[in-house]
This record gives structure tokens, sequence and C-alpha cells, in this order.
């Protein structure tokens, strides 16, 4: 190859540069794509154990290496509370620790095969909870394995467009 084929280290800084500058003019919003930041979130369950035993203390720890969002599980809809905590109280621990929650897992199984009305209480119990965290989203993170046929998963679909149609925000 000769020598007119290869480009100097100056040619190519420039050229780069002249590439990056270009793209910023046609692209903006790339500038600013880097600046974007996202909250590190933990889903409870997987430290239940220290939960169980000292809720401020395992929250404090969790916030301290850098969680800023989570995922709740275990609502006790009869007595509204997270952790032992009414859900003001746990929302304002979380606060203390410039943490929030935008998600949780609600025990919808134990219902599977109770009647509509039962259910339709418990889905109202769970979005007042979800509600009082300010959690945007509820999930059913799973399903019994005794309920686990092909039937069960058809009435599982079933269960799920009526909370949907219930409860959806979109009508």
């Amino acid at each position: 190859m000769r020598d007119s084929q290869f480009i100097n280290r100056r040619q190519f800084t420039l050229q780069s540069t002249g590439l990056m500058l270009s793209s910023l003019i046609t692209f903006p919003d790339f500038a600013n794509a880097s600046a974007q930041k996202y909250k590190m979130g933990l889903q409870l369950f997987t430290v239940r154990e220290p939960l169980a035993k000292d809720v401020t203390g395992t929250v404090k720890k969790i916030a301290s290496i850098g969680y800023e969002d989570c995922e709740t599980y275990g609502y006790d809809p009869d007595q509204g509370k997270y952790y032992g905590l009414k859900a003001p109280a746990f929302k304002q621990l979380l606060a203390d620790h410039k943490m929030i929650t935008t998600s949780g897992h609600y025990d919808f199984t134990k219902l599977f095969d109770k009647p509509a009305d039962a259910m339709t209480k418990y889905v109202d119990q769970c979005i007042e909870g979800a509600h009082a965290l300010g959690q945007r989203y509820i999930t059913w993170p799973w399903l019994d394995p005794a309920f686990r046929t092909l039937e069960n998963f058809r009435v599982l679909a079933g269960k799920l467009n009526t909370i949907i149609v219930y409860r959806s925000p979109f009508e």
C-alpha cells in the first residue's frame, strides 16, 4: 500500500471531530443522551429475610449501596401494611433514604379459585396500597404450581383481563 492510502493522526482527528460535530447539529438530542439518569432498583423479595428482622436497617443499607427504587412484595391488604408498617409510614421510610417504589408484587394466587367478588375486593385493596406508596405498576408475580394447567392458564388470562377492564386507567 502506498502512503497516500493512509491518513495521518492529524487528518483522523480533524475528520472525526467534524463528523461528531455534524452529528450533534443533525441530532441535537444525542448530546443530552448521556445526561439521562435512570434509578437503580431492587426487588425487595431478594432481601426478604433481612426485611423480616429489621425493616429500617435493611432499607438504610439498600439505599447506602446506591439503590433508589424498589419493588415491594407481601402487602397485607386487611391492615394496609408493608413489612409491618402502614403504607404511609413505609413510604416515609423510603423517602427518608431518598428511595421510591414504582411497582409491587401482589399475591392474587390465593384468590385464584375464589369468587370474582373476592378478587375484586382484593384488587381494590391492592390499588389503594399501591396508590399510598405512589406505585405505578402492580404485578401478579406467579401462579402456584398447583394451578399450572393449560385450562388454568386460560382461566388466569380471563381473570387478568377482568382486572384490567375493571380498573383500567385507559377508559
